[in-house]
C-alpha cells in the first residue's frame, strides 16, 4: 500500500549493523535513490461467481443448408486419454437449424464427461459443417498436493485453486487454476513460484487423479525494516512500532504484513494516537554492498497524541469516563458524539440533568491535542415514592397475589 505523506522521521532496523546499527535515522540517512519500489503483488483473479454465458452462435448464413459432416473438437489441455464422442442425434444430410445444433451439443454434454461447449458452422462445397467444441471434465477421485517446503496454508491454496476431492476439474480451466495458485504463492512471499497440474484417468473413466506440484522458488525475505513517522512525536511512536509483528528475515507475506499494519495501528490507538494510520510497501536496494536486498518500509501517520481530561466529574473518575468514550475503536470522534456518550452514561445512572461540553485546546497539527470534557453532573435523581394513579383502592384489595406496596 502506498500513501503520499510527508515523512518526518525514520527508524531503520536492518541486518547490516555497520550501515544502520538499529538507530533512529532521519530521512537523509537513507537516500531515497538507493531504494527501488517493488510493485505490489496483485491478488489472485477471483473465481467467477456465476457461469459465463456466451452469446448464441450466428447460424443465419447456414440455416436450411445440408449438414455435410459433424466435427467434435476437444479443448483437452494435454489430456491425451480423451476421445471425441460420436454424434448420433444429428446426421449428415440433415438441414442446419438452431434445433439441430442444440440437439448435437446437448447429446455431448448429457454424458457428463464434458463441460460447456460452443457450436458454429463452416461453409463447405455442398453445404455446411457442424462444428462443436467442448472441454473434458472429470470428478476428482484423488487429490495430491506437493509444496516442496513452501510454508503456506494447504487448505487456502486448494481453495484458491478451487480443487477438492469429489469436486470437478475441467481441462479448459487448467491454465487459470495454475495462474491463481502462482498468484497466491506470490502474495505469500514466493514471487518465483511455479505450479504444475497433472491429471490421470482412474479405473472409472469419469474420475481422475489430480496432482498439484508446487515449485516455490526462493522466498522473498525482509532484510531491512524502515519505520517512517509523520504527524506525531517521533520517539514515543517508534517505541510502539517495535511491536510490529513481522520481524527481520521473515518472508514478505502480504496478508501477514497487512495484519501487522492493523495490529500496530490498534496498538497506537490504544496508546492515545486515535487517528493513527499504518501502511507498508516493499523496496529493493539498488546500489552498494547490499544491492538486491529487500527493505520493508512501514509508514506511520500517527496524528496527534490525544490526552483526555475531565473537569467537574465528582462521582466517576477519569479512567472510568475514558473507558466510556472507547476512543480506540470509536469511528465518530466528533465533540458532539463524544459528549453524548458521557451524557448517556450519566443519565443511565440517575443523573438525568447531566450536561457535557467538549473543548479542544490545541490545533490539529500539534503533536499533542488536549480534549477537555466539562461535566456538570447536577443532582442525582432518586425515587422517593411510587404511585399508581390508574388503579383504584378497591381493585388493589381484590388482587389475590397482593398489590403494590
Amino acid at each position: 500500500m502506498h500513501k503520499g505523506v510527508l515523512f518526518l522521521a525514520a527508524l531503520v532496523v536492518g541486518a547490516w549493523p555497520m550501515a544502520f546499527g538499529g538507530r533512529a535515522q532521519a530521512d537523509d540517512d537513507v537516500a531515497s535513490g538507493d531504494l527501488a519500489p517493488i510493485a505490489p503483488t496483485p491478488p489472485p483473479e477471483p473465481l467467477p461467481s456465476v457461469p459465463r454465458l456466451d452469446p448464441p452462435p450466428d447460424l443465419s448464413g447456414a440455416l436450411g443448408k445440408p449438414i455435410t459432416r459433424i466435427v467434435v473438437t476437444l479443448d483437452t489441455n494435454g489430456w491425451s486419454d480423451v476421445r471425441a464422442p460420436v454424434i448420433t442425434s444429428v446426421h449428415p444430410g440433415d438441414p442446419m437449424t438452431p434445433a439441430a445444433a442444440r440437439r448435437a451439443l446437448d447429446e455431448v454434454l448429457r454424458s457428463g464427461r464434458f463441460a460447456g461447449g460452443r457450436v458454429w458452422s463452416e461453409p463447405e462445397e455442398r453445404g455446411v459443417a457442424l462444428m462443436i467444441q467442448v472441454a473434458p471434465r472429470r470428478i476428482i477421485g484423488r487429490l495430491e498436493l506437493e509444496l516442496h517446503g513452501a510454508k503456506v496454508d494447504r487448505d487456502e491454496l486448494l481453495r484458491q485453486a478451487d480443487l477438492s476431492e469429489s469436486g470437478e476439474i475441467v481441462s479448459a480451466d487448467i491454465d487459470g487454476i495454475r495462474r491463481r495458485i502462482e498468484a497466491d504463492l506470490a502474495l505469500h512471499g514466493y514471487p518465483a513460484a511455479r505450479a504444475a497440474i497433472t491429471v490421470h484417468e482412474m479405473a472409472d473413466p469419469t474420475r481422475a487423479s489430480v496432482r498439484l506440484d508446487v515449485t516455490p522458488g526462493s522466498p522473498r525475505s525482509i532484510d531491512q525494516r524502515i519505520f517512517y513517522v509523520s504527524g506525531g512525536n517521533r520517539d514515543p511512536v517508534l517505541k510502539v512500532a517495535q511491536t510490529y509483528a513481522v520481524a527481520l528475515h521473515a518472508r514478505a507475506d502480504e496478508p501477514l504484513l497487512d495484519q501487522a499494519d492493523a495490529a500496530l495501528e490498534q496498538a497506537l490507538r490504544a496508546n492515545g494516537w486515535y487517528r493513527a494510520d499504518v501502511s507498508h510497501d516493499l523496496a529493493r536496494v539498488r546500489t552498494g554492498p547490499h544491492a538486491g536486498a529487500v527493505a520493508l518500509q512501514v509508514r506511520i501517520d500517527s496524528g496527534p497524541l490525544v490526552v483526555t481530561r475531565f473537569e467537574g466529574n465528582e462521582h466517576y473518575d477519569g479512567d472510568v469516563l475514558t473507558t466510556v468514550l472507547g476512543l480506540e475503536t470509536e469511528t465518530d470522534r466528533s465533540p458532539a458524539h463524544l459528549a453524548d456518550r458521557i451524557r448517556a452514561f450519566y443519565q443511565k445512572r440517575g443523573f438525568l440533568d447531566a450536561a457535557v461540553r467538549v473543548e479542544m485546546r490545541s490545533g490539529e497539527t500539534d503533536s499533542v491535542e488536549l480534549w477537555v470534557f466539562h461535566v456538570d453532573e447536577h443532582d442525582l435523581v432518586q425515587v422517593t415514592e411510587r404511585t399508581y394513579p390508574c388503579l383504584k383502592v378497591d381493585a388493589i384489595k381484590r388482587l389475590n397475589a397482593g398489590g403494590p406496596p
